[in-house]
């Protein structure tokens, strides 16, 4: 009776330890995962980890023993699926394709592009050959996250890599502030106007909650507004947007209405907004709101080129701050070239046409235009 109370104690004891084992090893996050499968990869040859491998990263990284031996399963097949993929591929039994996420349209949504469309065509010549407006009058304006690395910009692209077989359908899925209107030249053409409205980080500065080997604890810094409200939008558009473009605008177009163009995310101001609207009419300028159809990028000149251009001028700089990113985004908007610009206008016109010929829809490529030609 002794010796059977004696190894319960044992087996309870047991379980005890255990139990504060697991309860002292940390829940591991994805990085930390990542460098155990990256650890067991350095430490393994020809499929097999080296001997000890698996003891030693329990011990480096605070975690059990299955833990490691289920990352390590993982990465193995995550290797040999790899290699598989890449080895067709070389042989040519498969291809790689690149497959645009787009919004799913409804069909108020499509009828809604289309008006967008034909209201950007000059009425009198929609009945013989039908020519777009200059769009000369348009500011665009749209929101962008700019990262420090190439790395993490790559989670807010909207396109996927896919490897397709010979016969398969290249299928199109249905799933900072920059502003910007279209540059003007004179009959010789000679640059009047770049274009270029301004581009407008949304940060703040605050104090430093703790210290680091860069500063103490309580020095201001810049910091990212990471919520952007109406309210925000509103202040940046009255307060940044508006003067720029006062004070950039040819004096001798002033007398035209100016159209904003804004996508219809819900931080965006309405047409109706009462300060916007009192202060857009300062100085005898008549510059108004207006929305782009719902769902559509690539109905405003930002998306489908704009932001891409600045974000690959931007990763040259490599920059490790906040302020940094700030003067990496602004000198590469800067020196962004100007007929560049204006071909991101005719992409625009382009993609209109392709909305027309599909109805509303948005299941096309962008076409590939000889554009040095066309200006």
């Amino acid at each position: 009776m002794g010796a059977g109370i004696s190894g319960f104690q044992k087996k309870k004891k047991k379980k005890k330890k255990k139990a504060d084992l697991m309860r002292s090893q940390k829940r591991l996050n994805m990085e930390e995962r990542q460098a155990i499968a990256e650890f067991l990869l350095k430490e393994s040859k020809r499929g097999c980890v080296n001997n000890g491998s698996l003891k030693q990263a329990t011990v480096l990284f605070n975690t059990s023993k299955s833990t490691v031996q289920r990352i390590w399963v993982q990465t193995k097949f995550c290797v040999r699926n790899a290699s598989t993929v890449f080895r067709r591929y070389k042989e040519g039994a498969i291809r790689a394709h690149t497959n645009a996420i787009k919004p799913h349209l409804t069909e108020n949504n499509k009828k809604a592009m289309i008006q967008f469309c034909l209201s950007m065509i000059v009425s009198s010549t929609l009945c013989s050959n039908p020519m777009f407006l200059d769009m000369y009058h348009y500011v665009h304006i749209d929101e962008k996250w700019f990262f420090l690395t190439e790395k993490w910009f790559f989670v807010t692209e909207t396109s996927e890599r896919y490897y397709l077989l010979p016969e398969e359908e290249e299928e199109e899925a249905n799933p900072y502030r920059s502003c910007q209107t279209r540059p003007r030249y004179d009959e010789d053409g000679i640059e009047l106007f770049s274009g270029k409205i301004g581009i407008f980080p949304f940060v703040f500065q605050g104090p430093a909650k703790r210290n680091s080997k860069n500063r103490v604890a309580g020095t201001l810094e810049t910091k990212p507004i990471l919520s952007v409200t109406k309210d925000v939008t509103r202040s940046c558009i009255i307060e940044k947007v508006l003067p720029a473009i006062r004070s950039k605008w040819l004096l001798a177009h002033a007398n035209a209405p100016i159209f904003i163009q804004q996508d219809n995310v819900r931080p965006h101001l309405s047409v109706n907004d009462l300060e916007f609207n009192e202060a857009a009419k300062q100085d005898g300028f008549d510059i108004r709101l207006c929305f782009q159809p719902p769902n559509s990028p690539n109905m405003n000149v930002l998306d489908p080129g704009f932001f891409r251009a600045i974000q690959s001028l931007q990763y040259q700089r490599a920059p490790l701050t906040i302020d940094e990113l700030i003067e990496a985004v602004e000198k590469s908007f800067d020196e962004m070239e100007v007929h560049r610009l204006n071909h991101v206008f005719l992409t625009l016109q382009s993609c209109m046409v392709e909305v027309m010929k599909d109805k509303g829809g948005n299941n096309y490529k962008i076409p590939h235009m000889n554009k040095e030609r066309i200006e």
